[in-house]
């Protein structure tokens, strides 16, 4: 059973005491899982993203309307998905919603994924070899981390470079005129957008909520001949990036140099194995595997109806003529008609090929 931390409010509220100046946020692609049990179709998929992954308050709610009216036509008298995802607040889930001080626009836990992956092969340990593992893995990895970048010559951290030089290139389909000061009108196909040099921020959401330039920025920054590199916030550069890794894990004797207590040594709880193999990898949702693949990555094809995407087992089609499971009137199978129905070029390369 898979149970995701939107549904569950006990943790909402528990952040909301112990943590109230944390942002909660909810990973997009659970909730589309969840949402996917009732209001299935890929183009209700595409509109949550897009309204998810907009910065801007007023496209947010043109998407929504987006999705109201797709999902209207399907179930007009039913809760719809937007009215189902009117009960979840915006805040935990949209761009356009999040707090800017974050610097983040992150809206799935990849980075959770990315950790439990991190750790697979210490999860069937004991408690305190577990946390022994992960220990000296983060204790090495913190100081390669910090060695690489002592190496590297730029101001700007690599990846956040990679995306500002992306928005560069995007600025090249903006048109941009000065308004006066550092403001710019930005217009970028059938949109516009205002920048704001001197205070950071630009209307579509993305330059304030991430803490570099957007596509618009970069478009103003060009057209005034300045430094992009000013208008990057310090947590993304190099010497934040030291800061962070400045500080060290110490290192901890074996077993034998432990210290000796009156206590008596815990035991380990029993242990109960559970039926058939143990499950390394994550369960992956409907939406993540498209049609039933072969380990080749190719899509299946039934025998029955000859069409893609299912399996003779699953057919609800009628037989095809040409499969070999198709009886004819004369109770004939449709292999030998299918037989007689090569063509040349075929029986030429069967020839050739034995």
């Amino acid at each position: 059973m898979r149970i995701y931390v939107f549904k569950i409010p006990g943790v909402t509220e528990a952040l909301k005491d112990q943590a109230p100046n944390c942002e909660h946020r909810y990973c997009v692609r659970h909730m589309y899982q969840n949402m996917s049990l009732k209001y299935k179709g890929d183009e209700l998929r595409k509109l949550l993203w897009r309204a998810a992954s907009t910065g801007n308050k007023k496209e947010f709610t043109s998407w929504m309307k987006k999705i109201e009216a797709a999902d209207r036509k399907e179930n007009p008298q039913h809760v719809t998905a937007f009215e189902w995802l009117g009960k979840i607040p915006p805040v935990h889930w949209a761009r356009s919603h999040f707090f800017s001080s974050c610097l983040c626009d992150v809206i799935v836990n990849n980075m959770a994924e990315s950790f439990n992956s991190y750790v697979l092969e210490a999860r069937d340990m004991p408690i305190i070899s577990m946390f022994d593992w992960i220990r000296r893995k983060l204790m090495v990895r913190m100081q390669e981390k910090r060695i690489g970048m002592e190496k590297y010559d730029g101001d700007i951290c690599p990846n956040i470079l990679t995306k500002i030089r992306k928005n560069q290139d995007l600025a090249g389909d903006c048109s941009t005129l000065y308004c006066g000061l550092k403001e710019y009108e930005v217009e970028t196909g059938t949109e516009q957008y205002i920048v704001d040099l001197e205070k950071m921020v630009c209307t579509c959401g993305m330059f304030q909520l991430c803490g570099y330039p957007c596509a618009h920025a970069c478009a103003s920054i060009i057209q005034h001949r300045l430094n992009i590199d000013d208008f990057v916030s310090p947590c993304y550069k190099k010497e934040a990036y030291l800061r962070t890794y400045a500080y060290i894990i110490h290192g901890v004797p074996g077993e034998s140099g432990y210290i000796k207590t009156d206590f008596e040594p815990l035991q380990p709880p029993p242990i109960v194995k559970a039926k058939g193999r143990p499950k390394k990898k994550r369960r992956k949702g409907v939406d993540e595997n498209e049609g039933s693949l072969t380990r080749r990555g190719l899509t299946h094809t039934c025998y029955k109806c000859l069409q893609q995407g299912h399996n003779k087992k699953t057919c609800t089609k009628p037989t095809n003529p040409r499969s070999k499971f198709y009886k004819g009137a004369d109770g004939e199978q449709g292999k030998k008609k299918k037989s007689q129905s090569l063509t040349l070029q075929q029986q030429t390369s069967i020839v050739v090929g034995t």
